[in-house]
């Protein structure tokens, strides 16, 4: 893993060489409970440079955490949509997407003298089809709240990407992460515009890496073992 100065050096260029190993290659997604046994987990959270290149990407793996320093851009559903259009007709786009990481969150009103508001993360199924056009793109990252579908995991595949799950309730928390905030797109769009956001400390988890390991997929597969060895009839 790159030190925190090597991940901070000049942006790279996407690695499109970088080849998806076989099952058997893959190292194990970390155990759930991992973190209370230190012998075998370090589960100390990544501390992690935006944007992201590709020498740190293609070493994370699903079901570490991470604290995220840098720019990222957030939107609303409406944002997302508008922006995918703008792809679809081939025209430039609001933002720059290449190797960009996108937080879908529609934050609350900003209080008087706070950056911005309390700023929870948006449920990504409703976003998956924006998430595949962004991934498709050149976004690298994708920030969200819950499982994605194998469509998307797939287009995280194919742009050597990441899914970022970010914790849900802690909107007030996640809020004071944010030490910048600018519209920069959609301002027609109030709450749910783009806006640039600049971060430290963000705490995310590693949902899906740039291989495809997937930490829900693998939380469901080992319920169902483990429920199956009681002789526990699965529906």
């Amino acid at each position: 893993m790159a030190s925190p100065s090597q991940q901070a050096e000049t942006e790279g260029t996407r690695n499109d060489t970088l080849e998806t190993p076989t099952e058997d290659q893959l190292p194990a997604i970390p155990s759930a409970t991992a973190h209370v046994n230190a012998k075998t987990e370090d589960m100390t959270p990544l501390r992690l440079e935006l944007p992201f290149q590709d020498h740190v990407l293609a070493g994370l793996r699903a079901g570490h955490w991470v604290w995220l320093e840098g720019t990222m851009y957030s939107m609303g559903h409406l944002a997302g949509q508008r922006l995918v259009s703008e792809i679809k007709q081939g025209l430039p786009t609001a933002i720059p997407l290449e190797q960009q990481s996108i937080y879908f969150s529609t934050p609350s009103p900003a209080p008087f003298g706070k950056v911005i508001g309390s700023f929870d993360p948006e449920i990504s199924a409703p976003f998956n089809r924006v998430a595949i056009h962004l991934l498709a793109a050149g976004v690298r990252c994708v920030v969200g709240y819950g499982p994605r579908n194998h469509d998307v995991i797939e287009a995280i595949k194919r742009g050597h990407g990441l899914y970022l799950h970010a914790p849900g309730g802690a909107g007030a928390l996640l809020a004071r992460c944010v030490l910048q905030s600018e519209i920069v797109a959609y301002p027609d769009l109030g709450l749910e515009a783009i806006r640039r956001i600049k971060v430290s400390l963000f705490p995310a988890l590693i949902a899906v890496d740039a291989f495809g390991r997937d930490i829900f997929h693998a939380y469901h597969t080992s319920q169902k073992h483990q429920r199956a060895s009681t002789g526990e009839i699965i529906l």
